[in-house]
This record gives C-alpha cells, structure tokens and sequence, in this order.
C-alpha cells in the first residue's frame, strides 16, 4: 500500500498541484465522486481510491498485482489508513496544497474533501 500512498501524493495530488492536463482530464471522464470545481479537486475517500488505483495500474502496468487483490474493501481501508497516519497535508504543503474536509458526514465514505492549490 506504501507505493500506491505515493504515487497518490506525486502522480494524483501533485499533478493536479501542477496543472497536469492528463491527470484534469482523467478526473473529468472519471464516473464517481471525484471532480475538479472551481479550481479545487473534491473527492471522497472511496473515489479517491478507485481513481488512485485505476490511475496506477494504467501507468505501471506490470506493478497492477501490487495493489490488486480479492478483498478491495481491506484495500481501501489501509488506502485509507495511510493517508490519516501520514503527514500527508505536512507533503502536499512542500508541494503547495493541502487537504480539508469540504463537508463532514457521520458515514467518513460520504464526507467531501478538498485538495486546495496555495500558490
């Protein structure tokens, strides 16, 4: 999981930072809950995953057996665990952005977040 954690923060979260045409075209023909709305990439953490995974495996192809497995649910939550227990805000700073929560919900799958560009 340590290696999708990353490609999420350089490939996913640093290339929306840096304007990636692939990656904002990527997000636009992504179908769940993951959008770029006025200068702001909102997302909730399901879609994340799916998106990070999908983006991952169509650019590493001969790593997709790193993250693929039968149980997507295990997956998901140790997606999810990686980004609370790393200082992921702390990286996405030293690349000029940060996450915040754009609307909080009881169910955290349904809770919106947002990764806001601060240069």
């Amino acid at each position: 999981m340590t290696e999708l954690y990353e490609y999420l923060l350089d490939h996913v979260f640093g290339g929306f930072i840096k304007h990636d045409p692939t990656l904002l075209k990527d997000v636009e023909e992504f179908s769940d809950d993951i959008r770029v709305a006025d200068n702001v990439l909102e997302f909730t953490l399901p879609a994340l995953f799916q998106f990070t995974c999908e983006s991952f495996e169509r650019h590493h192809p001969n790593k997709a057996g790193l993250i693929q497995s039968n149980n997507s649910r295990k997956r998901y939550l140790q997606f999810r665990k990686s980004l609370y227990n790393n200082p992921t805000n702390e990286s996405l700073r030293q690349q000029g952005g940060f996450v915040e929560v754009k609307s909080a919900h009881k169910d955290h799958n349904t809770t919106i977040y947002k990764l806001i560009h601060t240069k």
